[in-house]
């Protein structure tokens, strides 16, 4: 499979660094998110590379291909700066070669999904289809189960008043735990419109109203020995991607020691390649 992690794991490595690790682990690609210590996106890639012009010619010596530049940007209940965040963002993409821009489903405490959640989706793919159609820009989007497409049933609702149905970021954590799916029923669902899948893990309080924390994976709950086969019989060819919440939860272990943990499911069956670099 295309196995992944998203820099949000490491967010205060340089670029160049956040490739060495995911070489060393023998991965296929890397998710660009946090960088230097921020999620300023576009601030970093100007940082690095200058302009997209000049990242266009250097797109084919990256160590890895970028699967995803992960936005900030929310479909439902946007604000101009959102759609001013991804009209910046997407010469970068076409420039580095990146098929996907990543969005947000919507704004957290916006609820379950309403009539106006989807006047909303409406008016947001119109404007991002003409932003396309008049750039030539070849990157899309694709969104991110987060704070409202949480059920197979808003998804499909979602899905059901686009023209095209949009690509789908499913982060299998969110749900899983916050849906309460099982997430190979998700999967079994939704399926063929998913272009990119998030993982990660909890552990579950042992007493009720206990609340969960982040796990190494494999030592929480989440049932990886169901979903990674059901993938795997699909031939999934999409990223599969760690994210290993850091910039977030400073607290929690460093990415590599979750590299280490999904190394002992056996997730891309080799051993680190120390020569990487």
């Amino acid at each position: 499979m295309n196995w992944s992690f998203s820099t949000l794991g490491c967010p205060h490595r340089t670029l160049q660094e956040a490739f060495a690790l995911a070489r060393r682990y023998n991965l296929s690609s890397l998710e660009i998110r946090a960088l230097n210590g921020n999620v300023n996106l576009r601030d970093n890639l100007i940082e690095i590379f200058g302009s997209p012009r000049s990242a266009c010619g250097l797109a084919q010596s990256l160590p890895l291909p970028i699967c995803s530049l992960d936005s900030s940007v929310r479909v439902i209940g946007p604000s101009q700066e959102d759609w001013t965040e991804l009209e910046a963002l997407a010469p970068w993409a076409d420039a580095l070669n990146v098929p996907s821009i990543r969005v947000f489903d919507g704004r957290p405490r916006l609820g379950d999904l309403q009539e106006t959640h989807l006047q909303q989706v409406r008016d947001f793919f119109v404007w991002w289809n003409q932003k396309r159609d008049d750039h030539g820009w070849k990157v899309d989007v694709i969104v991110e189960t987060h704070d409202i497409l949480l059920t197979t049933e808003a998804i499909k609702r979602f899905q059901s008043i686009l023209e095209t149905p949009a690509k789908i970021l499913w982060d299998t954590h969110h749900t899983w735990s916050k849906g309460e799916e099982d997430p190979q029923s998700t999967w079994q669902s939704i399926a063929p419109w998913v272009a990119h899948i998030h993982v990660k893990d909890r552990r579950k309080g042992s007493n009720p109203g206990e609340p969960e924390t982040f796990a190494l994976p494999g030592e929480g709950n989440f049932p990886f020995a169901t979903l990674i086969p059901e993938l795997e019989a699909y031939n999934f060819s999409g990223p599969v991607s760690l994210e290993w919440e850091k910039f977030w939860k400073p607290e929690l272990p460093e990415l590599s020691e979750a590299l280490e943990a999904c190394r002992r499911m056996n997730w891309w069956g080799s051993p680190p390649n120390p020569s990487a670099s």
